[in-house]
């Protein structure tokens, strides 16, 4: 199950971001396992992580099966050996743009 979660690197990011919904677990910011307990980070399931990326900064993500290569952008040329690397991969992606989104948007504002 536990392999459903996002990492705690990619969860915190998440977080950061504004991801604020209800989750089944979260992480112990200490030793960065999971827990059911209410503890500082969230940790969402992947179906989640790709939804808030839908509804809060309109970005999808298409991973797809391609000579036993998975590729989540073929422009970019990224491929993984397996489906969960790719989503992975994607979703790292998508944080890395948004922050850089958020970035551009507060260089702006000043």
């Amino acid at each position: 199950m536990k392999e459903n979660f996002l990492p705690y690197k990619e969860s915190l990011d998440l977080q950061e971001l504004g991801f604020d919904e209800d989750v089944f677990e979260w992480y112990n910011t200490e030793t960065e396992d999971l827990c059911d307990i209410m503890k500082e980070v969230r940790a969402p399931l992947y179906q989640q992580a790709f939804k808030f990326f839908r509804d809060k900064y309109k970005m999808e993500c298409c991973i797809d099966n391609h000579l036993s290569y998975y590729y989540f952008n073929r422009d970019l040329g990224v491929n993984k050996e397996t489906y969960e690397e790719a989503q992975l991969a994607c979703l790292q992606k998508m944080i890395e743009i948004a922050k850089n989104k958020q970035y551009d948007n507060n260089k702006t504002q000043h």
